[in-house]
């Protein structure tokens, strides 16, 4: 059994999906499941991961018409059985051993430790070769100052059980 469901959502993202998905395909740490999330896509996304789809530890999960990111991430994570549970915006991509890194962490910390965050290099396509990088030095223990902090955290990496404890992701956001 997989140990890290990697749940990519994705709504008309054929520029960037293909990289997302290869990214997870490469990682150093290979126990892991992939589902593909479409959310409603209009344009050739889903055409562009239908190859991928051969290989048996990725999963395609549809819905007809968009119904946003958070339905799209619950309905990965209904379909979830892996301890760990690491969330991917159908634009972003990992670095070939964020999986395995993450997971050590994750395993060194106690069951109180529901999510933790790896570091970001953020890329602008209309700034050519322009990155901005940000390393979070410091842990969080009070959820409000994290909120003010403004810290991004991806990729987002969850016990699959804290998630489903709090039942996944509000729904009702504006």
């Amino acid at each position: 059994m997989a140990q890290v469901t990697v749940v990519i959502p994705f709504y008309n993202s054929d520029l960037y999906i293909v990289t997302a998905v290869k990214s997870v395909i490469d990682q150093t740490y290979g126990d892991w499941q992939l589902f593909l999330i479409n959310d409603g896509s209009t344009d050739n996304s889903k055409c562009m991961i239908t190859p991928f789809l051969n290989d048996s530890r990725i999963k395609l999960l549809e819905f007809e018409e968009n119904q946003g990111q958070s339905m799209a991430l619950n309905l990965g994570l209904n379909h979830t059985d892996t301890p760990y549970f690491l969330a991917l915006d159908g634009d972003d991509w990992l670095y070939p051993n964020s999986l395995e890194l993450l997971v050590s962490e994750m395993e060194k910390s106690t069951e109180d430790i529901g999510v933790i965050g790896g570091n970001i290099n953020i890329v602008w396509e209309y700034k050519k070769n322009k990155y901005h990088s940000r390393i979070v030095s410091r842990p969080f223990y009070d959820k409000y100052e994290f909120l003010l902090a403004n810290q991004s955290v991806w990729p987002r990496f969850f016990r699959t059980s804290v998630l489903k404890k709090v039942g996944g992701w509000s729904t009702n956001d504006p």
